[in-house]
């Protein structure tokens, strides 16, 4: 073993896991999406336009998440990541709907 091996210089191939590298992808979508939603409901009075929006973008991720569930790539992670987004939008949309009336 030669000292390149070693420190890490050497030939650099592709992702061994390219599931991973996808789940990963996913994971700092929903991330983002997370990050939205919370600086929303952070807001004293949450736009409903911005709430749309958010939810347009919330069911595109919810494919996303559905169609690996469905081919059971880390089900249960895109589960647990499915029902988070689901229990901070609805959260959102009742201090929406308070604020509106």
């Amino acid at each position: 073993m030669g000292i390149s091996k070693l420190l890490g210089f050497g030939k650099k191939g592709k992702s061994a896991d390219p599931k991973r590298k996808k789940l990963a992808q996913i994971t700092i979508d929903v991330n983002a999406l997370r990050g939205r939603i919370d600086a929303e409901n952070r807001e004293n009075f949450p736009n409903l336009v911005h709430y749309k929006n958010l939810h347009r973008d919330a069911q595109a991720v919810y494919r996303i998440l559905d169609a690996m569930i469905v081919n059971k790539d880390h089900a249960d992670d895109a589960v647990r990541m499915r029902e988070d987004l689901r229990k901070k939008m609805d959260v959102l949309g009742v201090k929406i709907r308070r604020n509106v009336t």
